[in-house]
């Protein structure tokens, strides 16, 4: 019975050590240097100044747009 309980001991702490290194390694995934938390707020970052560019070129070419029209408009007058 001895011998039993010792075997179930060390089984449970090497399952213990096991989970604690599956911890660290799956917190440093999410949040270390190259981590999917890091990755996600750059991504985020690009996708907004991203958006603004667009947004400032699709503007500058309807302002064109308007300017040509006009410009076009007062030659056939």
């Amino acid at each position: 019975m001895k011998n039993k309980r010792g075997i179930t001991l060390i089984a449970l702490i090497l399952t213990i050590i096991t989970l604690l290194i599956l911890a660290g390694v799956t917190l440093s995934a999410l949040v270390g240097e190259n981590g999917i938390v890091t990755q996600a707020i750059t991504a985020s970052s690009k996708t907004k100044e991203e958006t603004a560019k667009s947004e400032i070129e699709l503007a500058w070419a309807a302002r064109m747009t308007k300017f040509y029209e006009d410009l076009s408009t007062r030659k056939s007058k």
